[in-house]
């Protein structure tokens, strides 16, 4: 499966309406759970097998949002 594809798809499963996306992947923003979301997109790119990984930082934390991103081969 193409990987934009799985992004796309990723998104339809997560079920979020903001969100920005960006060169290699997509940024979630505005979670008020940050900790269980990025569990439950883990959880989802585990499931479906898709070559996604899910990135977050201190400065991404402040404003509630993390990124999913096309893991490189």
């Amino acid at each position: 499966m193409e990987t934009r594809s799985q992004i796309l798809s990723f998104l339809r499963i997560l079920g979020r309406d903001k969100y920005k996306l960006i060169n290699g992947g997509v940024e979630i923003r505005g979670v008020s759970n940050l900790e269980g979301t990025i569990k439950e997109a883990n959880s989802i790119i585990a499931k479906n097998e898709f070559s996604l990984q899910v990135v977050n930082t201190a400065s991404m934390a402040s404003y509630g949002a993390f990124e999913v991103r096309e893991v490189a081969l």
